[in-house]
């Protein structure tokens, strides 16, 4: 995922837009932007199909996937991503 502060919504669009599009990988389905600087106090997130998972079958559904990570078990996070 990548981080950006910035004060447009916009550029958080593109800067997703262009990672979806650059980025490439057999286990890759979604890139996402977060965005700490749109609103204060706020994080925003924007998330696209990476243009290499497009075609897939069954196609890549963000909110499936998203759902998913939710659902994860967490209590360890903090010490497997160090």
């Amino acid at each position: 995922m990548g981080k950006k502060h910035e004060s447009a919504q916009e550029e958080q669009f593109t800067d997703t837009k262009n990672k979806a599009g650059h980025l490439n990988s057999k286990a890759l389905e979604i890139v996402m932007v977060a965005n700490y600087g749109y609103l204060p106090g706020k994080v925003n997130f924007s998330c696209r199909i990476a243009r290499c998972a497009r075609d897939r079958d069954p196609p890549v559904n963000i909110i499936e996937s998203l759902k998913a990570v939710a659902d994860l078990d967490t209590t360890d996070l903090v010490q497997r991503l160090g």
